[in-house]
């Protein structure tokens, strides 16, 4: 059921944008990954897949500065909307 619900997100959108911390990329968002590229849709990564994971490093500070930006700028763009 879930799939079939981002099988139609990625089917409405022009590009999506893989969140992929330290590289690493799941099944299911490989799966998703594969379905977009059979629509000919742009993918973004966070994280590019020519960087090898041997020279990332992430730790939990990373992990939380990413997530604290991320949800600030939501907050920006929810407060900017509420003005």
């Amino acid at each position: 059921m879930l799939d079939e619900m981002y099988k139609q997100k990625i089917d409405m959108s022009d590009e999506i944008y893989v969140i992929n911390v330290g590289g690493y990329i799941g099944e299911s968002t490989k799966t998703e990954i594969e379905y977009a590229k059979v629509r000919v849709k742009k993918i973004s990564y966070l994280v590019r897949k020519s960087v090898s994971k041997s020279c990332l490093r992430i730790t939990p500070n990373s992990v939380r500065t990413l997530l604290g930006v991320f949800f600030m700028q939501k907050i920006i763009k929810i407060a900017s909307l509420l003005l």
